[in-house]
């Protein structure tokens, strides 16, 4: 069995990540402010204690990592970054990610729902695990004052391409799990609100 362990939402503050095989992170790692320098001095130390394969998607406040594909510093980082482009296999898992998601609020990687659905049509049919910011609509997504802000084009992605997990985050407060068909859905973020200090302890699970 593969141990998977699951973080979104960090906002600069790092957990403390028990022994596993792969971290999945899916997005918004970065502190608002000084995001080059602290993804030097203090991500890149910690990800390289961690003796595990790291995988991650950015998120909206991530816009250090804009630059996609990397080059130079950004390169160099113990973490594989995923941009809607491969596959990647680790002990038979295969894993796809995409850091594109629907528009709420300000920030990066984020599309209206017609041009999501251009972007989620690259997803591989039948994948282990979709890698991925958002998460789908009516699926942990509530938001007070504004209802469900889950995206409509992931959530029909889904539906068609079947992945047997997707994790996610980006709304915070909406930490667990549910299903979309025989699909489960992982909402990982960490931080909660409004403080976006960390409120909840990462996800693990096995394959």
């Amino acid at each position: 069995m593969t141990k998977i362990c699951c973080i979104a939402d960090l906002h600069g503050s790092l957990p403390v990540i028990e022994p596993c095989d792969i971290l999945l992170i899916a997005g918004d790692i970065c502190p608002e402010q000084n995001q080059r320098e602290w993804m030097l001095h203090i991500f890149e130390p910690w990800a390289k204690a961690l003796q595990c394969t790291i995988i991650a998607v950015a998120g909206n406040h991530d816009r250090i990592l804009q630059v996609l594909p990397f080059v130079g510093w950004l390169k160099a980082l113990p973490i594989t970054f995923l941009d809607n482009t491969e596959i990647i296999s680790v002990n038979g898992i295969h894993i796809y990610g995409t850091p594109w998601h629907k528009r709420f609020g300000n920030g990066v990687f984020m599309a209206e729902e017609e041009d999501l659905q251009e972007i989620y049509s690259q997803i591989p049919k039948n994948i282990d695990i979709l890698l991925t910011h958002g998460p789908p609509y009516v699926v942990l997504d509530h938001v007070s004052g504004f209802g469900p802000q889950g995206g409509k084009a992931l959530r029909a992605a889904i539906s068609l391409k079947k992945p047997k997990y997707v994790v996610c985050g980006h709304l915070h407060n909406n930490y667990g799990t549910a299903r979309v068909g025989d699909t489960t859905v992982i909402n990982c973020a960490l931080s909660g609100l409004p403080t976006k200090r960390l409120k909840y302890k990462p996800f693990y699970f096995e394959i």
